[in-house]
């Protein structure tokens, strides 16, 4: 209903605005946040006025007819209960109740694929989001991040474009350095070593359960035996464990 009276109006303006070497431009119905005002409002007659020369309220009270005869045209205006013109030239458009009842029976109808279409036509969209570096638990924002990349990609899936949905994984750089750094150090501090943890070292708890699963798995009982272990054991370890968690999260999540 809404594409239809947004095409009654683009028509009725080509047909007036003809002449004109510049016309005004209408983009879409809005829907107004007063349920008075109808169900929905455009406010092309006060986008028209320096076109026409005319005030808002004539352009209006001009332009209702006309687009009711468009509608008529295109055998819907029995879904429009009435079009009213509100200062300073807003034109309302309230919905009938047999509209409002034809589409709810429709919605009802095709149940969860209701709106499914195929606007995108198989085009290849991919959608990265998250993308969290491994080096800790996902916070708030990252479901946040996950909900919103994942549902933007249902939508799209649903409106026939082919998605890809990423996440993607840096596992290289400085900061998975230091996680390792960190879960070292922790190791270190389990088997009673007296060590400086940097500021710049992962602060988190999570860092020090870590230390203690790596050495269980390890079979190390010494600080010593810790200091035998390769740096790249350590970051290779924790890159490989909080790539599980975050996995088992956005699985959880269900994204």
């Amino acid at each position: 209903m809404k594409k239809q009276i947004e095409l009654s109006i683009r028509e009725v303006l080509q047909k007036e605005v003809s002449s004109l070497e510049d016309s005004p431009k209408f983009d879409s119905l809005e829907v107004p946040s007063d349920k008075r005002h109808g169900h929905f409002s455009s406010n092309i007659a006060l986008k028209s006025a320096r076109y026409f020369k005319k005030s808002p309220m004539q352009i209006a009270q001009y332009l209702v007819p006309k687009i009711e005869e468009q509608l008529e045209g295109y055998g819907q205006l029995g879904c429009v209960e009435r079009i009213e013109v509100k200062n300073p030239g807003f034109i309302n458009f309230f919905l009938s109740t047999d509209a409002l009842s034809a589409l709810l029976k429709s919605i009802i109808g095709e149940g969860d694929q209701y709106g499914k279409n195929d606007i995108g036509r198989g085009e290849k969209v991919q959608i990265e989001f998250v993308s969290a570096n491994p080096t800790g638990p996902l916070s708030i924002a990252h479901a946040r991040q996950a909900a919103v990349g994942d549902a933007l990609g249902n939508i799209l899936g649903f409106i026939g474009f082919d998605v890809t949905k990423e996440y993607y994984v840096n596992d290289g750089g400085n900061q998975i350095n230091i996680l390792g750094k960190s879960i070292y150090l922790r190791a270190l501090q389990h088997f009673g070593e007296p060590v400086d943890f940097p500021e710049e070292c992962y602060q988190g708890e999570y860092i020090a359960d870590m230390a203690k699963i790596f050495i269980d798995q390890q079979g190390v009982s010494s600080c010593e035996e810790a200091q035998q272990i390769e740096e790249d054991a350590w970051r290779n370890f924790g890159c490989g464990y909080l790539l599980d968690v975050i996995k088992q999260e956005l699985l959880d999540f269900h994204v």
